[in-house]
């Protein structure tokens, strides 16, 4: 990820590889390192460039030399000394099981709801208190259950300290 990149570095798809060109060489004949980058993709949309005249970018290196390269001493864009940080995403999540690193396509666990671990579908979830929530709106009155650390949250809450250590070893 390389933050505050100055927008005019790319804007027109049909550039894309003039752009990551003048990266790398602005960045080789700096560094005596081969920044090659495969790809690379705004993560703001055109209204924040517009607005800020900056972005978030995107860069995805050939190598890792490059990479950690890129990362413990920035990139120069456009004449602008730009810092780089690790993107690590988020694991996918399993909506049939609930648990954290696998699809529903993948899954050989048992169906359990996301918000009270019962076993039925989330979206089959139906509030137990008198006068129920219409199916179109979460229950406020009722507290959720994770079925991954039995915490006080839905299941696909990010703070869920299983979910915290899935993307730590993740991050590994």
């Amino acid at each position: 990820m390389v933050h505050n990149v100055p927008a005019a570095v790319w804007s027109d798809p049909a550039t894309l590889q003039d752009a990551m060109t003048e990266i790398e060489m602005a960045n080789m004949d700096f560094l005596a390192i081969d920044f090659t980058i495969s790809n690379m993709v705004w993560l703001n949309s055109q209204e924040v460039h517009n607005k800020s005249g900056r972005g978030l970018l995107m860069l995805s290196f050939k190598t890792k030399n490059a990479t950690n390269a890129a990362i413990d001493l920035n990139l120069a864009v456009c004449g602008v000394t730009c810092s780089v940080s690790l993107n690590i995403p988020w694991l996918p999540q399993c909506y049939w099981c609930q648990d954290w690193g696998h699809r529903v396509t993948e899954c050989t666990g048992e169906e359990c709801c996301g918000c009270c671990i019962g076993s039925h579908a989330t979206s089959q979830h139906t509030c137990l208190h008198d006068n129920p929530c219409p199916a179109s709106e979460r229950c406020i009155r009722e507290p959720a259950m994770c079925a991954n650390c039995c915490g006080d949250h839905a299941s696909w809450i990010h703070n869920c300290p299983i979910s915290k250590a899935a993307l730590a070893a993740q991050a590994k």
